[in-house]
């Protein structure tokens, strides 16, 4: 009974009511829906410069597997309260974590092998916060720490361009912008599981920025 209703408030909430929001008010151009073709269950890694990012991406994908889309968010700023928690676990479909730094990566990253193990998908963002609009900031390993501990899971890399502008770090203003995402295909990485974490997070954010080249 929650997963349908959960269904029926996604289904609203983010495929009628904020799709044509992002769309029509603030400029965002979506992929379509076959682009999203032939992904199996995968890792989602995207730029982040925005609030308006993860519901960007619920938006956008289709409600096929859309309950099984998990978007991560850190503790300390979306589980504040166990309201807040229970809000965004709900809406948002977000798994929340604990940032607990490098000493602890293992408990930060618990969650998600659970996820992961129970064939969900996850969204991340390895900047770790939002940086400034239209830049693109350092990668941190933790996407590396997932991709080694789950090799035969793809990672799908996403640009999102102009929606930092549309909506910048510390302005609760949206600002009609011309935006949009671009998704990339599955990328396995080869040899993933002996490849330094250093050099995992680097082809992962290298992939990303190839999507750039499909903007025009």
């Amino acid at each position: 009974m929650e997963k349908a209703l959960k269904y029926i408030l996604h289904l609203i909430l983010f495929k009628i009511i904020l799709k044509n929001f992002l769309r029509f008010f603030v400029g965002i151009s979506f992929p379509k829906s076959s682009d999203f073709d032939g992904i199996p269950q995968c890792i989602y890694v995207a730029n982040h410069n925005s609030h308006m990012d993860t519901a960007a991406f619920l938006a956008m994908i289709p409600m096929k597997g859309h309950l099984e889309a998990h978007p991560i968010a850190a503790n300390d700023y979306f589980g504040r309260s166990p309201f807040a928690r229970k809000f965004f676990e709900f809406v948002f479909n977000t798994i929340i974590i604990n940032r607990k730094g490098k000493q602890e990566i293992d408990k930060t990253i618990e969650p998600i092998n659970l996820a992961l193990s129970q064939k969900k998908s996850i969204l991340i963002f390895p900047e770790g916060s939002r940086g400034e609009p239209e830049i693109m900031g350092q990668f941190k390993n933790g996407i590396a720490y997932i991709l080694k501990t789950h090799p035969t899971i793809p990672f799908v890399p996403i640009y999102m361009q102009g929606l930092g502008k549309a909506m910048p770090k510390g302005d609760s203003v949206i600002i009609p912008h011309d935006s949009k995402i671009i998704v990339g295909r599955p990328v396995l990485i080869p040899d993933v599981t002996t490849l330094p974490i250093p050099e995992i997070t680097a082809i992962v954010r290298q992939k990303i920025l190839e999507l750039e080249n499909f903007l025009n």
